[in-house]
């Protein structure tokens, strides 16, 4: 595995290279702040399996991937790369007072939305004619929204309401339905919410911090049907309704953020960054544009052709590649992998549609996306030295819990 991950990084870095030019970063107003990016199979998260092996891991990784990525789409319009199958998970606090939750991070989708109550004042439930309740609630943390003091439906006219693909007017409430690839679908109720983030850089990089975001559109879900684990998905793609864009509108942070995968040997979760922190100073850096895509919150890059020691392969035509953390495996166009692959052994498999590149090729290398410029960066970078990888924390299970307030 460390052969075909160098393989793959080098790839990865060679091959956007060529539609890139060398990052001539500017220092970003404030300081932004980080989470815990939490693999599912690392000792932090409540999914960590300690019989497993790190080879058993890996293949367990892998069978994720390959149905993550073939998955037929439920509905054209959602992520059709995005399955119930997951890699990262993020903590955050929402509510006031704040219950503290453990979602799904997902660069593949947009719609951010929590496991919710179907109690409460606002007469949450099932929303659109036909559904009917999950047949087992989905383990976790529920957020009650009762219980909290800024907790508001969305109208139906409101402008977050129209960048949903499906909704349903409900007593003048915006009713939802989200749909990923495998047919997994959540509904519920458009809501806005105070959002607290916990600080969690490392020791000595002014940490013990929380920034606090009021008034996030999120969906309140009531409903779902498909094998879900988690306490919510947090989207993080290329749309006005991703988690990242609404924190750069509402917390002056710029629609930025990135990350810096450790190795799946490394027992740590890795860091994701908001704001200033988010950009990419590593020497060697590289930026290339975002290219329009078919599938709007995809994080889409051109890749003209790829470079293995002395001899580089062309793409038979530009081909678009989506830049996806929630993927293991990479996946090339079967016509720019098949060269390859009689004289490299390559943690990469064939596709018949788009290229993707996953989160094994992004280890230990700082990838940064601004929505703003319309741009991702990729940088080598030793993840667990450069960024004092976090250790496991002990506080992530799925007893419900809940925080002190900001």
């Amino acid at each position: 595995m460390p052969v075909m991950t160098t393989i793959t990084r080098a790839l990865l870095l060679v091959g956007v290279a060529l539609t890139a030019q060398l990052c001539a970063c500017t220092a970003y107003g404030g300081d932004g702040f980080s989470v815990e990016f939490i693999h599912r199979d690392s000792v932090g998260s409540p999914f960590h399996d300690p019989s497993l092996t790190a080879h058993g891991r890996v293949v367990k990784a892998l069978a994720r991937s390959y149905a993550h990525a073939d998955a037929p789409s439920a509905h054209g319009v959602v992520s059709e790369l995005t399955s119930t199958p997951f890699e990262y998970l993020m903590a955050l606090n929402v509510g006031t007072p704040p219950t503290r939750l453990l979602a799904i991070a997902d660069t593949g989708s947009d719609l951010v939305w929590l496991n919710c109550s179907r109690k409460g004042p606002h007469g949450l439930g099932p929303a659109f004619a036909g559904d009917a309740p999950s047949p087992t609630p989905p383990p976790g943390v529920v957020f009650d929204p009762s219980k909290s003091k800024t907790y508001s439906p969305v109208g139906c006219d409101s402008g977050a309401c129209r960048e949903l693909h499906e909704t349903v007017c409900v007593d003048s409430k915006c009713a939802y339905f989200y749909g990923y690839g495998g047919g997994s679908t959540t509904s519920g109720l458009l809501s806005t919410e105070t959002f607290t983030f916990a600080d969690d850089a490392p020791a000595g990089s002014r940490g013990d911090r929380t920034t606090r975001v009021p008034d996030v559109n999120f969906g309140c879900g009531t409903t779902f049907v498909g094998s879900f684990i988690g306490d919510g998905l947090v989207g993080l793609g290329n749309t006005n309704l991703s988690l990242v864009a609404q924190l750069g509108a509402h917390a002056s942070l710029g629609r930025r953020f990135s990350y810096c995968l450790l190795p799946y040997s490394v027992n740590g979760s890795s860091l994701l960054n908001f704001g200033a922190r988010a950009t990419v100073t590593e020497p060697g850096a590289a930026t290339t544009p975002l290219i329009p895509s078919r599938v709007k919150s995809y994080y889409t890059i051109g890749l003209l052709s790829v470079k293995v020691g002395n001899a580089t392969y062309a793409a038979p035509q530009q081909s678009p590649a989506v830049v996806d953390s929630g993927t293991t495996l990479t996946f090339l166009n079967k016509a720019l992998l098949d060269p390859l692959k009689d004289t490299l052994c390559l943690a990469i498999a064939p596709s018949a549609r788009s290229s993707l590149i996953g989160n094994i090729a992004q280890q230990n290398m700082h990838v940064g996306y601004d929505l703003d410029k319309g741009t991702v960066t990729f940088a080598a970078a030793d993840c667990a030295r450069s960024y004092s990888a976090h250790p496991p924390s002990p506080a992530h299970s799925h007893a419900p819990a809940t925080s002190g307030s900001a």
